[in-house]
């Protein structure tokens, strides 16, 4: 499967984003679409977390992430 990721490509609005693997803080699927939760912060500088639809299954995102980092929780979660 390779190395795992240290980033990913997500669709923003209106442009791709580049998102870091250790700003991630979950992942789920929900009627079979993943979710990507992200932190950051609003340009007021208060913590805020993004949700970003990836275009992979669960279990091609597990396999490309770092073990040392993220673990399964249940079977739609990471």
């Amino acid at each position: 499967a390779g190395p795992p990721l240290t980033q990913f490509t997500v669709q923003g609005r209106d442009r791709l984003l580049v998102v870091a693997a250790d700003t991630v803080v979950a992942a789920e699927v929900h009627d079979g679409i993943t979710n990507l939760y992200v932190s950051g912060r609003a340009p007021d500088g208060r913590p805020v977390t993004t949700r970003h639809i990836v275009p992979y299954p669960l279990d091609a995102l597990e396999a490309r992430l770092d073990p040392a980092q993220f673990v399964r929780v249940h079977r739609g979660a990471l």
